[in-house]
């Protein structure tokens, strides 16, 4: 595996670990693995224990939580190809709740295009937003509701990706991932990550 996906995948889990941190708790740890079987490289970072949560901020946390690896390997992927590219959350977020099963294809104004294949919004994420989103509508008084916690989740991991220090943050967390590896492994406990 090159060099570049390594790093693809390390932004994946930089984007889940800050966003963590930077909603609830930071994780313990952060950590990726190669698997021979599927050909890539998978994450293990712990998602947010959001017991001490209300049910309704439990739901936008753990949905934010689910999009923001995918979001930051998106955001990163493009900012290859194009620095200046507006990255296009919406048809990002549109694939990954419809069509996660297909490769992902984005257009760029500068004439060149993205194509994510589907494992980057990965299955444990994909389980986990379905699990999360089905528990939601059956306890949210409506679907009115569940719409508004999930734009609620977006809009929070979005706004994550689009701040400068937060970005930062996981760049330098996903070269430092990237930089781990020892005998097809990654692992940085909570306390190597520095307070950036």
């Amino acid at each position: 595996m090159s060099n570049a996906e390594i790093l693809s995948a390390a932004y994946h889990e930089a984007g889940h670990f800050v966003f963590a941190s930077n909603e609830i708790e930071t994780p313990t740890c952060i950590e990726m693995e190669f698997n021979p079987s599927l050909s890539r490289w998978v994450g293990k970072t712990p998602a947010p224990l959001t017991g001490s949560l209300s049910v309704e901020d439990q739901f936008a946390t753990i949905f934010g939580y689910c999009f923001s690896g995918c979001f930051a390997q998106v955001k990163h992927a493009i900012g290859l190809l194009d620095s200046d590219a507006a990255i296009p959350w919406n048809q990002v977020l549109n694939w990954m709740l419809a069509a996660a099963g297909e490769p992902l294809r984005l257009s760029l104004p500068n004439g060149q295009s993205l194509m994510a294949p589907a494992w980057w919004f990965d299955e444990a994420d994909a389980d986990a937003f379905k699990y999360s989103a089905n528990v939601a509508q059956f306890y949210l008084p409506d679907f009115e509701s569940y719409g508004e916690y999930l734009h609620r989740a977006v809009t929070m991991a979005v706004s994550l990706m689009e701040d400068d220090r937060a970005w930062s943050k996981i760049e330098r967390l996903a070269i430092k991932l990237a930089s781990s590896i020892r005998q097809q492994r990654a692992r940085l406990e909570a306390d190597e990550i520095p307070q950036w």
